[in-house]
């Protein structure tokens, strides 16, 4: 420990700098896909739904709805695959074996200029 525990309160305020731009971050992604998303949705709807906000209402519920449920599921199945692998080996090798998996399906979307997907 050192002197007076500061280095606690440095990494505490390293995790706290590290969450706020992991949020901030997610915010910027949420803005262009989501935000374009509900634009599309609200502006197929004709014009006498969309000039009421009771009437739009039903459509952007069961579009957030839809939305959590996705997410809710999505984690279920990667939390289950964890676990699948956590009981078959150690973390640490199960988690060695994962780290490629996200960098194969950002490259294959063609997050990387030139590279997978179709430009």
């Amino acid at each position: 420990m050192g002197v007076f525990g500061f280095e606690r309160v440095e990494q505490m305020a390293a995790e706290l700098l590290s969450a706020f731009l992991v949020g901030l971050l997610g915010g910027v992604h949420c803005v262009g896909m989501c935000g374009g998303i509900v634009g599309a949705l609200a502006f197929g709807l004709p014009e006498s739904l969309r000039q009421s906000l009771v009437k739009v209402l039903p459509f952007q519920l069961a579009y957030n709805v839809g939305r959590v449920v996705s997410y809710v599921i999505a984690g279920a199945i990667m939390g289950g695959l964890g676990m699948l692998l956590a009981g078959l080996m150690p973390v640490y090798y199960a988690q060695q074996g994962l780290w490629p998996w996200p960098a194969c399906l950002w490259y294959c979307s063609g997050c990387i200029s030139g590279a997978g997907g179709s430009d």
